[in-house]
């Protein structure tokens, strides 16, 4: 993994979507030059085996195309337009596949995985391998059964679980998977549950984040990552607390 002595690390949802169409390499570039330490994708597989970026079933919400990822060829969804209904500059940019946005980010940005289906874990494991980007990743899941199976596969790659349920009990349950980091909804922050998990050696993320309200928030309540759709606001938030 990343570097982890810097206290609070800012990982771009989807890329910066507030300023380019989510889940595609416009999005992921800008989360770059803004200063994103991560950039969070969705993968699922296509009907012929491929994998690509979408976070939804299906391509109807992004793309002016419709049908299940899983039930569509590799070549049907690069013909679609990922681009178009976010704004007329980013007419045409396709849906991008996982081997590509591996090649963008190499030796530029962390990625956060998100395993949108089963069955991916060894396909993705492979590919971080091939890309020698093992320690540069961490990948999530509310699949909790993928994670485990991604580390019997890989030990070193790190993992974030869900965490819908912030209890002890919930916890208990949860590192029966092993996972290095839990994500926690920022409605849902609690700063002496935090600090039990961290004494358990996992990590916190916070959830959607992208105001200055709950920037604080979240510093305040000692998480290791943020979660954003607008990661330039978010690091410059971050920036002015740690400089007052």
């Amino acid at each position: 993994m990343k570097n982890l002595s810097r206290k609070i690390f800012v990982v771009a949802h989807r890329g910066d979507s507030y300023h380019a169409p989510e889940n595609t390499i416009p999005a992921f570039e800008l989360a770059i030059k803004n200063g994103a330490d991560f950039v969070e994708i969705d993968i699922r597989k296509t009907k012929d085996g491929h994998i690509v970026i979408m976070h939804d079933p299906t391509v109807d919400r992004t793309t002016n195309g419709t049908g299940k990822v899983s039930e569509l060829t590799i070549d049907y969804i690069k013909s679609l337009d990922a681009g178009f209904w976010y704004s007329k500059k980013f007419e045409n940019v396709k849906v991008p596949t996982f081997r590509e946005v591996l090649e963008m980010a190499k030796d530029k940005v962390g990625l956060f995985i998100e395993l949108k289906q089963e069955g991916l874990e060894e396909d993705v494991v492979k590919l971080l391998k091939e890309y020698d980007m093992i320690n540069d990743v961490v990948v999530l899941s509310s699949l909790w059964g993928s994670l485990r199976k991604i580390k019997f596969l890989e030990p070193h790659i790190p993992t974030m679980c869900d965490f819908p349920k912030v209890s002890y009990e919930e916890l208990y349950r949860v590192q029966e998977y092993y996972p290095n980091i839990i994500s926690i909804h920022k409605n849902r922050l609690d700063k002496s549950f935090i600090r039990y998990v961290h004494k358990k050696g996992i990590m916190i993320n916070s959830w959607p984040i992208n105001t200055y309200q709950e920037t604080l928030k979240s510093i305040e309540s000692e998480v290791d990552f943020i979660t954003t759709d607008n990661p330039s606001d978010i690091i410059r938030f971050i920036e002015e607390f740690l400089n007052k």
